[in-house]
């Protein structure tokens, strides 16, 4: 194993669903139909963006390693997956 590899964080993924869950609708509704990167909890979605590329700029202009595990994707209803929608 490399060094690099160590520097990524671990992410219990049980823990960011429920989490991620948590997030008031009308707060996963602000991102409907973009991609988005949460915190690796799954407590905050910390941006959104039309496409992964943008993303992944303004992960980096936050000084947030974009390679880390749940960033680049989009929000869903429920969870992450999908798209967000009215019901």
């Amino acid at each position: 194993m490399n060094d690099a590899a160590r520097d990524i964080p671990w992410v219990n993924t049980n823990e960011y669903t429920e989490n991620f869950e948590e997030i008031p609708y009308e707060e996963q509704l602000k991102y409907a139909g973009q991609y988005i990167a949460a915190s690796l909890d799954g407590t905050t979605i910390l941006v959104g963006g039309t496409d992964e590329r943008e993303v992944e700029s303004k992960l980096r202009t936050m000084g947030l390693n974009p390679s880390w595990p749940l960033s680049g994707l989009d929000v869903g209803s429920g969870g992450v997956g999908g798209w967000v929608h009215d019901p």
